[in-house]
Formats: C-alpha cells, structure tokens, sequence
C-alpha cells in the first residue's frame, strides 16, 4: 500500500505565471520597436525581458504539460520538486527541523537540514547558481517551499 503524501502545484497558478511571463514578453517586444533617442539600453532591457521571461514561459509551460506533484512525503523522507531549483530527495535523517514560515504575509514550508549547503551541495550548473544566490543571505537558512 502506498501511504505517501502528494502535494500538487495549483494550476492556475501555473497557468497565472505563464500569462504573466507572456505579457513581460509582449513588453519586451514593444520596447524593441519603440524607438528611442539612444537605443542602446532599451534595446538591452527588451531583449532581455525578452529571454527571462520567454525561458521562464517555456518552464511554466513545461510543468503544465508535464503535469507532477510539488512535494511527496514518502517513508524515505521528503522530495521536493516545488521549482526549478528543487531539491529532490531530503532523507529523514538529513533534517534537523521543519517549522512553517511566514515571509510577506504568505506561509511556507521551511525544512531545515544539518548540513546547511546540502542542497546547494547537490545540485549543479545554473541551479548551483540559484542556490546558492537562494541561501547566501543567512547561514540558517532552510529550503523553503
């Protein structure tokens, strides 16, 4: 018998980020074609806006056709795969504290590990980065989902 606890991402908001990312597309877009005295920066700033948010489009969407849960709760312990940046599996014995937290007046989940880098530990490339950038203000920080 299976007795792990699924959390699924919400679609509409999935859906809410996607059309968000399209809209910062389409602002991109005008700032290209608008012409200015000096078209050196906006042109920077559109293309730009253009890539971020046309690169995160593409994951909301991605997630949307590939549709799996944010957070598994399993005997082994807990896996997360709330975001880009998502952790994977966090073993029982690698959490030292789960507590919720309250940041701009949403609450989130807040798993703290013994070793504070593991996460960052595990993880390479781009998501390395975002990690890292993601853990670097506080060497107490938790992942947080």
């Amino acid at each position: 018998m299976n007795d792990d606890f699924i959390v699924m991402a919400k679609k509409g908001r999935m859906v809410m980020l996607a059309v968000f990312c399209l809209v910062f597309v389409a602002l991109g877009m005008l700032i290209l074609v608008v012409p200015f005295n000096e078209p050196t920066w906006p042109t920077v700033i559109g293309i730009l806006i253009i890539v971020v948010f046309g690169l995160c489009f593409l994951y909301y969407v991605k997630l949307l056709i590939n549709w799996e849960p944010a957070v598994i709760v399993t005997q082994e312990g807990i896996i997360d795969q709330s975001s880009y940046i998502k952790a994977g599996l966090i073993r029982w014995e690698e959490i030292e504290a789960i507590d919720f937290l309250n940041f701009s007046g949403q609450v989130y989940l807040g798993i703290f590990t013994y070793d504070r880098e593991l996460i960052i530990k595990r993880s390479s490339g781009v998501k390395k980065w975002f990690n890292r950038l993601n853990f670097q203000h506080k060497s107490t920080s938790p992942l947080i989902i």
